[in-house]
């Protein structure tokens, strides 16, 4: 229920913005790395500016935006993209920079409280809500509404509707 996508173009893709259009449709949480464009004007990075879709961008120790996470409109939210540990090529670990590690926080915290019972428009919703607010006051280009904060995501999932049992006893 939830599609990670850690790719990326300057120009959008026909038939990636169709499959992306009809999972949406779906009912499928689409989740994309905001682009590692920071550093090279800040292209628009597809399919991460698709409408409907999670761009996330990336964030440092520190908090603030990693100087190669692309700025747009469409970065919805932030989350760590720097020094992450990985498997790497070798067969052993490194520690690798980049918006698709970013994403990844993401699209497993999408899971949870999709897993925890939130609909996709109600999770979405929460994950932008509860996001811890870094740039200024708002959303904004650099990390969107903020940080990932799952926490808060999760503690803000609406009770499931209360339902009443009838019963008619003979008399």
């Amino acid at each position: 229920r939830v599609v990670n996508l850690s790719l990326g173009s300057t120009t959008a893709d026909a038939h990636i913005s169709a499959a992306v259009q009809r999972a949406i449709a779906a009912g499928i949480v689409v989740v994309a790395s905001a682009g590692n464009g920071g550093n090279v004007g800040d292209p628009a990075n597809y399919p991460a500016a698709e409408p409907g879709v999670i761009a996330v961008a990336s964030v440092g120790q520190t908090l603030a935006r990693s100087t190669f996470s692309t700025r747009a409109t469409y970065v919805a939210l932030a989350a760590p993209g720097e020094a992450i540990l990985t498997t790497y090529r070798t067969g052993l670990y490194a520690r690798g920079d980049g918006t698709s590690f970013a994403a990844a926080h993401v699209s497993a915290a999408a899971a949870t409280l999709l897993a925890e019972g939130a609909t996709a428009a109600i999770m979405r919703t929460l994950l932008m809500t509860t996001a811890v607010d870094l740039g200024p006051v708002g959303t904004d280009i650099q990390t969107g509404a903020g940080l990932l904060d799952l926490a808060a995501a999760r503690a803000a999932i609406p009770p499931p509707p209360a339902t009443t049992t009838t019963t008619t006893l003979p008399i």
